[in-house]
């Protein structure tokens, strides 16, 4: 948002006033969002420090905890899934039957490591346009960083897509999701010419098979929507 008002406006005065802020917002993630060691190393996952139901839905955690043993883990990976966006998706489910077998920590996604990666792009550009070229060095380094990782990480080639990980298996989510494309709009994960026309082949195959359903069965496909299935 700030770069799309910047490139409107060029107003400098604006970046310079906005820009300790978006360091605040990427420290946020960097400090508390990020994976410490192994690896998966500085890339990122959602985690909320809430153990306790979440208090806009008190009530449907507490039901959801019925039978878990570990409730204050249940409580975390709930609201983490919310803070994700993508409340509730199946993506998150270890069993995609059992709700309460949510597992949002254990989930390296890709969507959130290619919005970062965006970010510390733009934020390099950004602090280049003022002149403050050691901030714009450091994000420079973290985009290049992160780039370097997407690929060898999050590409999966059975899949042709880039694929979100589950980290204490360290392998990927065997499930495609929407979430999992951003990298082809936000400017990260570099895919080469072979690996474009993997990914173009297999998004022609999904929209194929989506429309299918779409036509032959259009009960179904909103139920499927409205359970998060596709």
């Amino acid at each position: 948002m700030a770069d799309i008002f910047f490139q409107t406006t060029k107003n400098i005065s604006f970046l310079i006033d906005i820009l300790p802020t978006l360091d605040k917002e990427y420290d946020f993630w960097m400090n508390n969002r990020s994976v410490s060691g192994g690896p998966y190393k500085g890339l990122n996952y959602y985690h909320s420090q809430l153990t306790d139901p979440r208090p806009e839905a008190y009530r449907e955690d507490v039901n959801t905890s019925t039978g878990v043993v570990d409730k204050e883990l249940l409580f975390t990976n709930l609201a983490s899934a919310a803070e994700s966006g993508w409340d509730f998706s199946s993506q998150w489910l270890k069993n995609q039957s059992r709700f309460s077998s949510i597992e949002t920590t254990n989930i390296l996604p890709v969507d959130l490591n290619a919005i970062l990666c965006r970010n510390e792009d733009t934020l390099a550009k950004l602090y280049k346009v003022i002149g403050n070229t050691s901030k714009a060095e450091k994000y420079l380094q973290a985009y290049d960083t992160r780039r370097m990782k997407f690929n060898s990480i999050f590409w999966d080639p059975s899949m042709n897509l880039w694929s979100d990980i589950k980290m204490d298996q360290q392998k990927h989510q065997q499930e495609t999701y929407l979430s999992t494309l951003l990298p082809l709009a936000w400017r990260c994960g570099g895919a080469n010419a072979t690996m474009e026309s993997k990914l173009l082949q297999t998004i022609q195959v999904f929209t194929f098979l989506l429309y299918y359903i779409f036509q032959t069965n259009h009960a179904r496909f909103l139920k499927l929507l409205k359970q998060n299935r596709c």
